[in-house]
């Protein structure tokens, strides 16, 4: 573990037990007696600094990673994991929401989580957070029990409340809350937050290049709004746009806050990205995104790496 990721973990639990996780109905219930809870600390003004690169790093190509470890939505296509993209610029790694199956997609992938320095969690839905638990025992197991997961501050406080039962108690967790005025940092590049249109409060990431272009947008959980075109920056070179359901089902996707293909397609060419990759699959969505393919429109499998 890095000393510089060290030096953000300030919540350890004098609790020295250590419970498994295990899905029980909807939610995650602890295999060993009652659910362990996490001590998490109030949080203090968040930023993330890596190390300057080194005149070596500069002269190779360099490039933004993104590894699709999770396309699939709170009710996923078969073969498909929950929503969560992992991101690598000069061996510095963040993950961007961690729904289930997100820990197997990083072993498959070959994926130290160790090397993890921060989980930046979009809302508090938890097919957006299911991950984190089997990720946090895993982390133990390695001997390497530190995590950093950041979050709006909008969603903070219902997220501590989560995460302080179902993470194990033997994880040094910190939980951070960030605002739209604050930014995240992975290597050189930049990246920030902006609000989405979801049943409950949610927010996408943007990560800007070393000149500050725009390099990738995630929108999260989103309904069709107009407003959201002023939030994001014109022709990012990769725009992941949840597309949950069929089109014909718009006053479903109103409801529910979320984007059928059609809406997705359409919001996607007002912000004229050079590629568009589509994610929060269902089974229905993924069938349409298959029978009609369109040009810039990469339809994800869980596994894939795309170099921005």
């Amino acid at each position: 573990m890095r000393e510089s990721l060290k030096t953000l973990i300030i919540a350890k639990n004098k609790n020295g037990s250590r419970g498994r996780l295990a899905w029980h109905g909807a939610g995650l219930l602890s295999r060993w007696g009652s659910p362990a809870r996490v001590q998490i600390p109030p949080a203090a003004p968040f930023r993330v600094q890596t190390a300057p690169p080194t005149l070596s790093r500069l002269m190779v190509p360099v490039m933004l990673k993104v590894t699709i470890l999770g396309a699939g939505g709170s009710a996923p296509p078969p073969g498909y994991g929950g929503p969560s993209i992992l991101l690598n610029h000069r061996e510095n790694y963040a993950i961007v929401d961690c729904g289930e199956n997100c820990l197997s997609s990083m072993t498959l992938q070959g994926v130290d989580p160790c090397k993890i320095d921060y989980i930046y969690i979009s809302h508090v839905h938890i097919d957006h957070w299911a991950g984190l638990p089997s990720l946090g025992v895993k982390l133990i197991e390695r001997k390497c029990p530190y995590l950093t997961v950041i979050t709006h501050s909008d969603a903070y406080d219902e997220l501590r409340s989560y995460l302080s039962i179902f993470m194990p108690s033997t994880l040094n967790l910190e939980l951070k809350k960030l605002s739209l005025k604050e930014e995240l940092f992975l290597g050189s590049y930049s990246g920030k937050i902006f609000k989405v249109y979801h049943k409950v409060p949610t927010y996408g990431v943007i990560f800007l290049g070393e000149k500050g272009e725009p390099l990738l947008v995630y929108t999260s959980d989103t309904g069709y709004k107009k407003e959201l075109i002023d939030s994001i920056p014109k022709r990012p070179k990769a725009l992941f746009i949840e597309a949950t359901l069929p089109s014909g089902l718009e006053e479903i996707a109103e409801t529910t806050g979320h984007l059928t293909v059609t809406q997705a397609i359409r919001l996607a060419s007002l912000l004229d990205p050079s590629f568009i990759v589509t994610v929060h699959l269902s089974e229905s969505s993924l069938r349409e995104l298959l029978n009609k393919k369109r040009e810039n429109v990469i339809i994800p499998r869980d596994g894939m790496t795309i170099n921005l």
